[in-house]
């Protein structure tokens, strides 16, 4: 009957529902191959949150039946896709994820960021500088992170400091979109401790980075600044730089 109700046409949330169940029943008859098939489903055509939980009851099913490494990959999908997700911090906890050799310790940071554990965020991001292995890309984001961890703990010297790390390790080319996103967050923290100066000139280099994805906003945030002083000529400058690059 949940067969015939599902192809009949369910509401999005009873259809999860009545998927969730039939998976259930599948598994309960041992038949894991249509049960994973079943939760494969909603992973393909549901909500971020039925998508989740599909995946973590998907892992939880291969786990069940001794199949660590489809068990990892469900998981690993959930935590890379949903590190939102309360499912994404549960399996994380499996001991199939600990033992996952192709899980990073950054999609461990992610999470723990995401779901605003900030003191097990600012470890694992720390963890990540630290290690040798870690490239400079990777050191760079691991910064970033780190700099709005303190801004959450209201530490903004330290998130300048980090902030200006992650820069300094993007050579132009490298990273140009993390390069510019932490250009404008180091330039919020200038504006924030008055440093009206800095936060200008920070703003309008973001609009200087080549695929910074905040390059209009930047060029306007400057000349915005710079009115607000009554520096009229030099908003204009900015704004002037501002229609430049709003049209490509």
């Amino acid at each position: 009957r949940i067969g015939q109700a599902l192809a009949g046409g369910l509401p999005t949330g009873a259809e999860a529902e009545a998927t969730f169940t039939m998976a259930a029943l599948y598994e309960a008859e041992e038949d894991y191959d249509r049960a994973a098939d079943t939760l494969q489903s909603i992973t393909t055509s549901a909500s971020d949150a039925d998508a989740s939980e599909a995946l973590w009851r998907r892992g939880n099913l291969e786990a069940g039946r001794g199949d660590d490494a489809a068990a990892q990959a469900a998981y690993r999908t959930l935590i890379r896709s949903y590190p939102s997700s309360a499912r994404a911090l549960d399996a994380l906890n499996t001991a199939q994820a600990a033992a996952d050799p192709f899980l990073t310790t950054f999609d461990r940071a992610f999470v723990y960021f995401a779901q605003r554990i900030n003191d097990l965020a600012q470890t694992a991001f720390g963890n990540i500088i630290a290690s040798p292995a870690t490239g400079t890309v990777a050191a760079a984001e691991a910064h970033y992170y780190l700099g709005i961890l303190s801004e959450r703990f209201s530490l903004y010297d330290d998130a300048l400091t980090h902030y200006d790390a992650a820069i300094a390790l993007l050579s132009p080319g490298l990273d140009d979109p993390l390069r510019g996103q932490a250009t404008w967050d180091r330039a919020t923290v200038l504006e924030l401790q008055g440093d009206l100066d800095g936060a200008i000139a920070g703003f309008a280099e973001v609009g200087e980075i080549p695929g910074a994805e905040l390059a209009g906003e930047g060029t306007f945030r400057a000349g915005l600044l710079a009115y607000n002083l009554g520096r009229v000529s030099e908003a204009i400058t900015h704004w002037t730089r501002f229609s430049q690059v709003a049209s490509g």
